[in-house]
């Protein structure tokens, strides 16, 4: 990476850094340079040009020290970096240097983020931009949304975390280059006003009106696009062709042009005698006497319809995407939106391949289209992946909703998909919203939930609960973020005991926050929360550090507790070697994984175990018996514990199934060698009955809570 870049408009307290790291400056990014050839300029670079080291980032940041840390971050991924330390000299940065990716702390001295974002999206929608913010504000969210902000990240910052977004920029910007490509291609103006001549061929698609724009003559370019005889259209004025989609400030435009005589060129959608809407990029040239009064015009057009549709229709099955569904939102009266995923359809791929599952897309689309033209109401929409849309223009009520999108999937569900001499029947989860404002987030959000419940369809204004929950998960989201900014994560810890000795063998650090009144909040308030946020990564960081140097200087084994998404994360398990080496606790510490996610799904699991164990630790499978418990994860990964669930042992008293589960856990853990652990030991009937089926060790309330420091005596 060049050295770090600022233009001479920063702010006074940056003046002295910036000098001596200024060096000749670029013109500008490498894909703002694609964005704004001409087509004279130098070929477009090829998408794979592109890449992260190649990008010219503008940081905008009050925050020196953050300046620094984000500086020495991205020191080795990207070519050029220019800083900015107020939005109104990022603003000039922007304007003059067009880099790549911005990325800007949300609030700024002189001008904010948002407003920053706002003008580089004004300026260019095809830049990324990445907003950096301290606490979850609605309205700056609310807002950032609405000017399409790329990616919104809370502090404190992980950095790991940004230059993924920053590789996710990159092919934004692949994808804007090839669009922009593509859209420049068919832009280019071949209708030189020197050769008029030569453009009156059949290779063109022109026609000339007189000064009152009433057609005088077309060739025959014209008149087979628009399925036209010569004399059905010579004396006709353009109303003729006219979409009455198109705007009517378009149409006072191009009358401006014309009354001024001045030349006028742009997109314009027009009508063929079939009734089809074509697609033209339009160029109409005044042609003007000695006197300069017009004589007549000359309208050249280039059919860009294929293209058109390619934009705003899914090649393979010809229906249209979601830029058709967004437009038609807009038009609709009352709509209701509804998204279609298919069941098990990645399953379906990996089993059968990409072809079959091909005509099974092909066949889905094929039957809802059946539907829809039965019932007359409604248009279908291909978006990504294996995923429909389904837009009602115009519904009356809830109800009818519900019985509309029943017989969608009733009607889906009696179709019969046939491979070769086997036959499939088709099953999908819907989630509708009747809403204007964001009716796609609001429909993804109710197919979430009928996934997450599995329900055919799931209407997202019927979510009340829903979005009570996820009022109480925004207030947790908050509070989590403000006991990590002010230190109040931390360790309590609970014995483990020998069931035959009653001798402590080590401690379980269990996580509380310490709430404003210096009480302390059992993790089954929040935990859940955490974990649906990256909170709960710093959050763990921060157990694992504050364990470790408690047990440094005590002879005590103890187990921290680290789910299998922070063992397969390479940042995370070398964060962990780090602070083993700095307290010596590599042969005393205990690694819990939970088994109540399914850490199979996670590459890496048994290399982590195996990396730990070399280190002198030891691993436990916490939670088993319950969430995605089987005895394959036994046999595969080699545990050192196996932690019997609470939910288990707290009836084994009183269930004989519980009890028949907790024995047969404790015959397959000693077959492989491994000690187990019963968790929720309450009473001596409990720890009787555990003794006597086997299990080495207990912990519970009958031996002792959770407490802030450790029992000196056995």
């Amino acid at each position: 990476m060049k050295a770090e870049q600022e233009m001479p408009l920063e702010s006074r307290n940056g003046a002295e850094e910036t000098k001596k790291s200024q060096k000749a400056l670029r013109v500008r990014g490498a894909a703002g340079k694609a964005f704004l050839q001409t087509l004279g300029e130098a070929r477009m670079l090829d998408r794979g040009d592109l890449s992260l080291s190649k990008m010219c980032i503008l940081l905008v940041e009050d925050s020196h020290d953050l300046i620094d840390k984000i500086s020495k971050s991205l020191k080795s991924h990207i070519d050029e970096l220019y800083i900015a330390t107020n939005g109104r000299d990022a603003m000039a940065i922007f304007d003059q240097m067009r880099p790549d990716i911005v990325i800007s702390n949300v609030k700024m001295p002189i001008m904010d983020g948002i407003s920053l974002a706002e003008h580089v999206k004004d300026t260019n929608p095809d830049t990324p931009v990445i907003l950096l913010d301290t606490h979850s504000d609605n309205s700056y969210v609310t807002r950032a949304v609405s000017i399409k902000v790329d990616h919104y990240l809370f502090k404190p910052l992980e950095l790991d975390v940004l230059i993924d977004r920053l590789n996710d920029c990159v092919e934004q910007i692949k994808a804007a280059i090839e669009r922009n490509r593509a859209i420049l291609a068919i832009s280019q103006d071949a209708f030189l006003l020197g050769e008029y001549k030569k453009t009156l061929d059949l290779a063109g698609i022109i026609s000339i009106s007189d000064k009152n724009s009433l057609i005088k003559d077309a060739n025959g370019a014209f008149l087979s696009t628009f399925g036209y005889e010569r004399n059905e259209v010579i004396g006709q004025g353009y109303e003729l062709f006219l979409d009455k989609k198109t705007s009517q400030d378009k149409i006072n435009a191009i009358n401006t042009a014309r009354a001024n005589n001045m030349i006028w060129r742009g997109g314009i959608s027009n009508v063929a005698k079939s009734g089809e809407r074509l697609y033209f990029n339009l160029l109409i040239v005044p042609i003007l006497d000695q006197n300069g009064e017009v004589v007549e015009y000359i309208d050249f057009r280039q059919d860009i319809t294929s293209l058109k549709k390619s934009y705003f229709y899914n090649e393979f099955t010809g229906l249209p995407n979601r830029k058709s569904l967004l437009r038609d939102i807009k038009s609709a009266i009352l709509p209701a939106t509804a998204i279609l995923d298919i069941d098990d359809a990645a399953e379906f791929r990996i089993l059968y391949g990409r072809e079959v599952a091909q005509k099974m897309i092909k066949f889905v689309a094929d039957s809802m289209q059946s539907y829809i033209s039965q019932t007359g109401v409604g248009r279908l929409y291909k978006l990504v992946g294996d995923e429909f849309a389904i837009l009602v223009p115009d519904y009356s009520d809830c109800q009818g909703v519900r019985e509309y999108f029943k017989g969608v999937l009733v009607h889906l569900e009696n179709q019969e998909f046939e491979m070769g001499e086997n036959t499939l029947s088709v099953t999908a989860r819907v989630g509708i919203s009747t809403a204007k404002d964001l009716p796609l987030n609001k429909a993804s959000v109710a197919l979430k939930q009928a996934k997450r419940e599995y329900q055919s369809f799931v209407i997202y204004e019927d979510l009340a609960d829903y979005h009570q929950e996820m009022g109480k998960v925004l207030n947790w989201a908050l509070r989590l973020k403000k006991a990590l900014r002010e230190n109040r994560i931390t360790p309590f810890f609970q014995p483990v005991i020998d069931i035959k000795t009653g001798a402590i063998v080590k401690y379980e650090c269990l996580m509380r926050i310490i709430d404003e009144n210096g009480e302390p909040i059992t993790s089954g308030e929040f935990i859940h929360v955490a974990q649906m946020t990256w909170l709960y990564s710093q959050m763990s960081r921060v157990m694992i550090e504050k364990s470790c140097r408690y047990f440094a200087d005590k002879p005590y084994d103890f187990s921290v507790n680290i789910t299998a998404r922070e063992a397969s994360n390479v940042s995370s398990r070398e964060f962990i070697k780090r602070i083993l080496a700095k307290t010596g606790t590599a042969r005393r510490i205990i690694l819990e994984l939970s088994q109540a996610e399914q850490i199979e799904k996670y590459k890496g699991i048994a290399e982590f175990v195996e990396e730990f164990r070399m280190l002198g630790c030891r691993i436990a499978l916490d939670d088993f018996g319950v969430g995605y418990s089987n005895f394959s994860t036994l046999a595969n990964i080699n545990f050192d514990f196996i932690k019997i669930d609470g939910s288990i042992i707290s009836k084994i008293d009183s269930d004989r199934q519980s009890l028949a589960v907790a024995e047969a856990i404790t015959l397959f853990a000693k077959k492989l060698g491994a000690r187990t652990v019963a968790e929720f030991v309450h009473n001596k009937t409990i720890e009787a009955l555990a003794t006597k089926i086997g299990i080495d060790y207990g912990q519970g309330f009958l031996y002792s809570k959770p407490s802030e420091g450790v029992i000196d005596k056995q």
